[in-house]
């Protein structure tokens, strides 16, 4: 085994509750599912205080107990593509299970290349926009 498979293993075993999950890397269908994830967290959030502010409360561990009872199943449905229930899972299970998904997945340079890419539209966009402010009889 190469010193980059030692750091960005291909895949890891988790053994929760006695059962075994493997994780490898996040498809592009699982990341698009953790997006959708996340959006509806984030509404999730805005909507429990909103609606906390309007009864006068300010209760936010109780907002993110919510959130984190109502997300953490889907969460882990889609970390470990499985459909088991996992509403009694242990911190150091969650825990377990981030790690593992966090070391098989190398987020950092997934990010990169999101930014560069970024970049690069960014500049296309430019040379568009400015294309198509000529006069027609310079383009």
């Amino acid at each position: 085994m190469s010193d980059i498979e030692t750091l960005l293993p291909k895949e890891k075993i988790v053994k929760i509750s006695g059962k075994k999950y493997t994780i490898s890397k996040l498809s592009l269908a699982q990341n698009i599912k953790l997006l959708r994830l996340v959006g509806s967290l984030h509404e999730s959030v805005r909507e429990k205080i909103a609606k906390d502010a309007e009864g006068g409360k300010n209760d936010m561990a109780a907002i993110l107990e919510a959130i984190a009872a109502e997300n953490t199943g889907g969460l882990l449905r889609i970390l470990l593509k499985s459909e088991d229930d996992f509403s009694d899972i242990s911190l150091e299970d969650f825990s377990e299970i981030i790690a593992a998904v966090t070391e098989v997945n190398d987020f950092e340079k997934i990010f990169a290349n999101f930014q560069r890419t970024a970049k690069n539209l960014k500049g296309i966009a430019g040379e568009i926009k400015k294309l198509l402010s000529l006069p027609s009889s310079e383009k």
